[in-house]
């Protein structure tokens, strides 16, 4: 049980083969651009109003849309066991915190009747928002996404931004599972407080090479034409030696012991052209 459970939690590739199923029924077949819409208006809804039977309805008629597509369980209970920890939090605040009637004591805390409420609706209305995100995203491909957010005028940045993340989300989850799996190996996780510090070690050592990519990636479109305008992360090319001749191909200069190529000592030809 324990295996299945942590296959289930460190595999979303299952939501990513899904994008791909070839499923026509229920919502599947839907244009991506009502869906989005569809899940603005209910989120909004579910916002503005917050109503406790609003939210439990909502909740209900996403799980209705998630068994008429034909929506594996296991795939909505993904994003409905994401938020839990946080939920649970705010749950419990909003019992303990608020009200005036005494409901019962655990202690030295006192659960009241009207937080208690209050924590069932901030519950109810997290599951109608992640319940309706589920029945979305899960019937609609991520690049028709990118395109319904294109139609709708989201600024380019923007949906770029989301792309690139979402492109390399999956390569950082599989290399915390491949430092994970070594460290098991090496008998990182014999016992909790073990476990926690190697988890801790290997977060840690994922996110400065999220950092390293990221800087990598960035000189990687620069090279590529891209037209960033933000903070400068290379040596500027004034401070570099430039060839005699002012010609485009001389590289940066980096420090005083690296030698500086120049186009004296080159010939270039271009394509069609006899003309060195």
């Amino acid at each position: 049980m324990r295996v299945s459970f942590m296959k289930f939690v460190y595999e979303p590739s299952i939501i990513h083969d899904y994008y791909h199923a070839s499923a026509t029924c229920g919502l599947h077949g839907w244009d991506p651009r009502i869906k989005l819409a569809s899940l603005v208006a209910a989120v909004a809804l579910n916002v503005v109003v917050a109503n406790g039977w609003l939210s439990f309805s909502l909740f209900l008629s996403a799980l209705a849309l998630a068994l008429w597509s034909r929506i594996p369980f296991r795939h909505v209970a993904f994003f409905l066991i994401a938020p839990i920890w946080a939920t649970l939090v705010v749950f419990i605040g909003f019992s303990i915190g608020f009200g005036r009637t005494p409901l019962l004591a655990v202690g030295p805390f006192t659960v009241y009747e009207e937080g208690l409420f209050q924590g069932l609706s901030a519950v109810a209305r997290v599951g109608a928002d992640m319940s309706w995100m589920s029945v979305v995203f899960l019937t609609t491909p991520f690049s028709s996404m990118l395109a319904a957010l294109s139609w709708f005028r989201v600024p380019t940045v923007l949906v770029d931004t989301i792309a690139t993340s979402y492109r390399y989300t999956f390569l950082i989850l599989d290399e915390f599972r491949r430092m994970r799996q070594t460290a098991r190996s090496r008998g990182g996780f014999r016992g909790y407080s073990s476990a926690v510090k190697t988890t801790a070690n290997i977060l840690a050592q994922v996110i400065l090479k999220a950092y390293d990519r990221a800087q990598q990636i960035h000189l990687a479109m620069v090279a590529r034409g891209s037209q960033f305008r933000g903070e400068r992360t290379m040596p500027d090319t004034k401070a570099s030696v430039s060839c005699p001749n002012r010609c485009e191909v001389t590289p940066i200069y980096r420090n005083g012991c690296a030698p500086v190529v120049q186009c004296k000592d080159l010939c270039f030809a271009f394509p069609g052209s006899d003309t060195p």
